[in-house]
């Protein structure tokens, strides 16, 4: 009864805000482009023995990035302790938060602080700064909110987004670059988080004005928001998605040659672009929906790999296949995915093998909810059927292995790949528990909690969960008795060791606020950062707070994207 109540408290929180949400875009699996040859010094992909002919119109708005300028050096990545988020099925989806509908692109501005937030430990500062997109420029500020600066200087333009987006930026992995869309044609800028040295990098990112109809124009700039930049492991290249011409495509941008390479030209929907653990290859997923043919390609040097999946469906004796999910690298040459059937029922594990493009199940029953640890190189899922049954599936092994014969809901892997978190659903609401790999140790770390999800945010066995960097602490969202109204206890932060030492307790006591999401802890590891929708004025906060649940401060309003900095980036103080 408590779980029909809160599906249907979500359905009224969600339509009582319609008016100021943009249409959400679910992420389709992407399209599949002809087979392609990259020739040296061309930025226009050819079919494979066919003459290189002149750039098309298409590729025309790829200038090189003027002569004379001094060439970035690219050092080694070395990302910042971060939180893991628990896995979601449809993992590829992105939620646009709700925007306020009286605040125009670019004149948004910071509202008054929430009254009644109550600080549920002392605070800890942290001494490490938060970047974000606001008002079309990239800030940054202390944790605390104060000593809020601009990184950018006047000669570059406003940053682009849809209207009533704040839009966004993508930071390279060791927080040295930032690359983002600017300016009236979407430009796509680079700027040195530290010295504020800025670059155009492609002269259009988003459709000339007249090449598509207005509807489809929309369409295609959120999925542009949507997407993750795919920056290589040395920081020398990153791969973007752009539609100058108003078909999206993959473009490379090589920062030490300054070179613009369009590696696809088709209607096809590309994305979840992910390279392997040495940057030698790049993976996407690309869809015809025209055909409806899902294809996976390999981008190897110049070479373009268009791996025949559509096989799969007939080796498991389906009519067709549906899509392809998660990319996942396990090392340099296996690139393991989920494929589904044209009725969007799992097919397994799958892996290619992507020396020779081969293709070989790895697990060919019917899963749900999996989830990877890259440290211990195993899988976790659920079965498909009434008991949820929890598998665990090594590399390298030929079949799975029974953890739980029932109850296993959303496995989640801890940091060092030796438990698992999971739910149980008691009927209402859901249990959270631990259990080592051997068997041993299972436990309830909670009982009785509304788990919501991030995207749908209905209720899930998912719902928000991360670990914290040290992998002792499990941090998830949890809806509250005044969820769906006007009250006060809508969604707050909880926190629980995993060894069961402590009960959970709140981090945070925030009142009307909702659909928190992107929990991140600091470098330094004392402090969080998140994002979430206030009731009161439909714009999404930006907050950090200390992690004992002390000093919560709202940094900055209309937020929907942020990055902490580490100790060594930043901009440099005079």
């Amino acid at each position: 009864m408590l779980r029909r109540t809160l599906v249907g408290l979500t359905v009224i929180a969600t339509l009582a805000l319609a008016a100021c949400q943009p249409t959400a875009t679910t992420t389709p699996a992407p399209a599949a482009p002809t087979g392609i040859v990259l020739q040296p010094g061309q930025n226009q992909p050819v079919a494979p023995g066919a003459q290189i002919q002149p750039p098309a119109p298409a590729a025309q708005a790829q200038p090189q990035v003027p002569a004379g300028q001094a060439q970035p050096q690219s050092p080694q990545a070395t990302p910042p302790p971060s939180f893991q988020q628990g896995s979601e099925q449809a993992r590829s989806q992105v939620y646009d938060a709700p925007r306020s509908p009286n605040s125009n692109q670019g004149e948004v501005r910071p509202t008054t602080e929430p009254e009644q937030v109550k600080a549920l430990g002392p605070a800890t500062p942290s001494q490490n700064r938060i970047l974000y997109v606001r008002s079309g420029r990239i800030w940054t500020a202390t944790a605390d909110g104060k000593d809020r600066k601009s990184i950018l200087d006047d000669k570059v333009p406003q940053l682009w987004s849809p209207p009533k987006d704040p839009g966004r930026a993508w930071v390279s992995p060791s927080g040295k670059w930032a690359t983002y869309y600017a300016g009236s044609a979407g430009a796509v800028w680079l700027t040195d988080i530290e010295t504020g040295a800025s670059r155009q990098l492609l002269e259009r990112g988003i459709p000339a004005p007249n090449t598509i109809n207005d509807k489809e124009a929309d369409k295609v700039t959120r999925k542009l928001m949507e997407q993750e930049v795919a920056w290589s492991p040395d920081e020398s290249q990153f791969a973007i998605l752009a539609a100058p011409q108003g078909q999206i495509d993959v473009y490379l941008v090589n920062l030490k040659s300054n070179q613009v390479t369009q590696v696809s030209n088709d209607t096809a929907i590309h994305s979840e672009l992910v390279w392997s653990p040495t940057g030698d290859a790049l993976a996407f997923r690309s869809r015809d929906e025209t055909l409806q043919i899902e294809k996976l390609f390999i981008l190897r040097g110049q070479q373009l790999l268009a791996v025949a999946t559509d096989h799969i469906a007939k080796v498991v004796n389906e009519a067709e296949l549906g899509g392809i999910l998660t990319l996942t690298w396990v090392d340099n040459t296996h690139l393991v995915f989920y494929p589904v059937s044209g009725a969007l029922q799992s097919l397994g594990i799958w892996v290619c093998n992507v020396a020779d493009g081969s293709l070989t199940p790895l697990y060919n029953k019917q899963l749900t909810s999996p989830d990877y640890s890259k440290t211990a190189k195993r899988w976790a899922f659920t079965s498909t059927d009434n008991k949820n049954t929890l598998y665990v599936l090594d590399w390298g092994a030929t079949d799975a292995r029974m953890l739980l014969p029932e109850g296993g809901l959303a496995p989640l892997f801890t940091p060092d790949g030796k438990q698992i978190v999971y739910s149980v659903d008691n009927g209402e609401t859901y249990d959270i528990h631990v259990i080592h790999l051997d068997g041993a140790g299972e436990r309830t770390l909670v009982k009785s909690v509304n788990l919501i999800g991030d995207n749908p945010p209905e209720p899930s066995p998912a719902g928000k969960r991360y670990f914290s960097p040290d992998g002792k602490w499990l941090v998830y969202a949890a809806v509250g008795a005044d969820y769906g109204t006007t009250g006060n206890n809508l969604e707050n932060w909880w926190m629980v060791p995993l060894d069961g030492s402590q009960p959970a307790a709140p981090l945070t006591d925030i009142p009307k606020i909702f659909y928190i999401r992107q929990l991140a802890a600091s470098p330094d590891q004392v402090a969080f950062a998140f994002t979430g929708l206030r009731y009161a004025d439909r714009a999404t906060h930006l907050w950090t707070f200390s992690r004992n649940g002390g000093g919560i401060v709202k940094v900055d309003a209309e937020v929907r994207w942020f990055r902490w900095l580490g100790p060594q980036t930043g901009p440099k103080t005079q």
